[in-house]
C-alpha cells in the first residue's frame, strides 16, 4: 500500500511540474523530439529509400524546368535551318532548269549547300541537339529521372547533359548532395538484401542437408536404417554448416540479374540480347559508356508506354546497384572467411580465435 501511495505521489508531482513548466520550453522539447524521430526515420532503410525517391523526383522536375525550354528552342532552330536548306535546293534546281545549266554545275551547287547544312547541323549537335521535333523536349520527367540517377550513381551516360548555366550549377549541387545519399542507400538496402539472401540460402541449405541425412541415417533412399532416429538427429546437429554465402552463388545472382535485364531491354528497345546485357552490365558497375541508352524512342512517340519503360529502367538501376553492393559484401565476407581458415590451417592463426569469428557471423540471419 505504501509503495502504491508513493507511486501516486510521484505521478502527481510530475504532472504538477509539467503544468508549471513554461509553454515555450514544452514546445521546444516537442519539436526537438520530433526532429530526433525524423532523423532516426530518415536514416533507416525505409527512410533512406523514401528520401532518395523524393530527391530523385524533385531533381527531375528541377532539371526539366531548367533545360526543356532551351532544348525546344534549339530544336526549332534546327527545323528552321532544315527548311531553309530544302528551299535553297529547290531554288537552285529551278534556276538551273531555266538556264539549261549542265549537270556538273548542278552537282557543284548542291554539294556546297549540303556541306554547309552538314556543318551547321554539327554545330547544333555540339550545342545539345539530339533529334526529334520542337513539340516535345527530350527533357521529360522520366528521362530527367534517368539523368538524376546517372548523376548520383556516377554512371554518367553522357547522352543527356545540361546546356544552360542554371542546369550546370544545379547538376554540381545535386551531385554533391546525391552521391553521399546514394552511398547511404546502397549500404542500408544492401544490408537488408544481404540478410534476406542469407536467410533464404541457409534455409534451403538446411532443408537439402536434412533430406540427405534422412536418406543416409533413416534409410529412406538407401535401405533399412542402420542407426536410431536420435543418433541421426545428433549427427544432423553435429554436422558442420557454412556461415557465409559462397562466391559462386553471388556470381549467379549478379549474372541472372544482368541477363534478365538484357532480355527485357533488348525486347523493349529493339536491341540484340548481347547489346541489352551489355547495357545492363556497364550500368550496374557504374561505367556507363553511353553507347546504348534506353529512351531515345521518346523523341519519336509521345506515348505513356515510353514513360513506363523509363520508370522501370530507373527502378531496375536502383535495385540492381543495391544488389551488386550486396553481392560484393557477401563475396568479401566469404573470401575473408576462407582466408582465415587457410591461415589457421597453415598455423598463422590459432584455432582458438575462431570462436570469436563464429560469434560474429550468424548462420541463421533474420530478414
Amino acid at each position: 500500500m505504501q509503495a502504491a501511495y508513493s507511486k501516486r505521489q510521484k505521478e502527481r508531482l510530475r504532472r504538477s511540474e509539467a503544468r508549471q513548466r513554461p509553454l515555450g520550453r514544452t514546445i521546444r522539447q516537442t519539436l526537438a523530439d520530433l526532429c530526433r524521430q525524423l532523423v532516426v526515420f530518415l536514416f533507416n532503410q525505409v527512410g533512406v529509400g523514401c528520401l532518395l525517391l523524393g530527391y530523385t523526383v524533385s531533381g527531375a522536375f528541377v532539371f526539366r524546368y531548367a533545360e526543356a525550354e532551351y532544348d525546344r528552342e534549339l530544336t526549332a532552330r534546327v527545323e528552321e535551318h532544315r527548311l531553309t536548306a530544302a528551299r535553297s535546293l529547290w531554288r537552285v534546281t529551278c534556276q538551273l532548269n531555266q538556264f539549261n545549266v549542265t549537270e556538273a554545275d548542278w552537282w557543284r551547287l548542291v554539294t556546297n549547300l549540303t556541306t554547309s547544312y552538314q556543318h551547321n547541323v554539327t554545330g547544333f549537335v555540339r550545342r545539345g541537339y539530339l533529334g526529334g521535333s520542337s513539340e516535345q523536349s527530350i527533357w521529360t520527367v522520366p528521362s530527367s529521372i534517368i539523368y538524376c540517377i546517372s548523376i548520383y550513381s556516377t554512371i554518367g551516360y553522357g547522352y543527356l547533359t545540361p546546356r544552360t548555366t542554371w542546369g550546370k550549377v544545379c547538376t554540381i549541387i545535386y551531385a554533391i548532395i546525391g552521391i553521399p545519399l546514394m552511398l547511404l542507400y546502397m549500404s542500408n538496402v544492401g544490408a537488408v538484401l544481404a540478410n534476406f539472401f542469407k536467410f533464404v540460402y541457409f534455409r534451403m541449405y538446411r532443408r537439402r542437408r536434412r533430406a540427405h541425412l534422412r536418406a543416409d541415417y533413416l534409410g529412406v533412399a538407401s535401405g533399412p536404417a542402420s542407426v536410431s532416429v536420435s543418433e541421426g538427429l545428433a549427427a544432423l546437429a553435429r554436422h558442420d554448416e557454412p556461415t557465409t554465402v559462397p562466391i559462386a552463388g553471388c556470381v549467379l545472382v549478379m549474372a541472372g540479374y544482368v541477363l534478365a535485364g538484357g532480355l527485357l531491354f533488348g525486347e523493349w528497345e529493339g536491341w540484340t540480347y548481347l547489346d541489352g546485357s551489355w547495357f545492363c552490365f556497364v550500368s550496374l558497375v557504374s561505367v556507363g559508356f553511353g553507347d546504348l541508352v534506353p529512351g531515345f524512342s521518346a523523341r519519336e512517340a509521345d506515348s505513356s508506354a515510353v514513360d513506363v519503360k523509363l520508370i522501370i529502367c530507373a527502378v531496375y538501376l536502383l535495385l540492381g546497384m543495391s544488389l551488386i553492393a550486396m553481392c560484393f559484401s557477401l563475396m568479401q565476407e566469404d573470401a575473408i572467411g576462407k582466408l582465415r581458415k587457410f591461415m589457421m590451417r597453415i598455423g598463422c592463426l590459432r584455432p582458438a580465435s575462431s570462436d570469436d569469428w563464429d560469434a560474429t557471423t550468424s548462420s541463421d540471419p533474420v530478414p
